[in-house]
């Protein structure tokens, strides 16, 4: 498990776009699983 990243939406949250959130961003993503329940 992990690590987890977050994804801000900046272009929908302009308010978002401060240093504090870029440095909790993943700018690449090497897989993504998702489970249907």
């Amino acid at each position: 498990k992990g690590p987890y990243w977050v994804i801000y939406p900046l272009s929908q949250y302009p308010e978002l776009d401060h240093n504090e959130y870029h440095a909790q961003m993943v700018w690449q993503v090497n897989e993504m699983k998702i489970k249907q329940k």
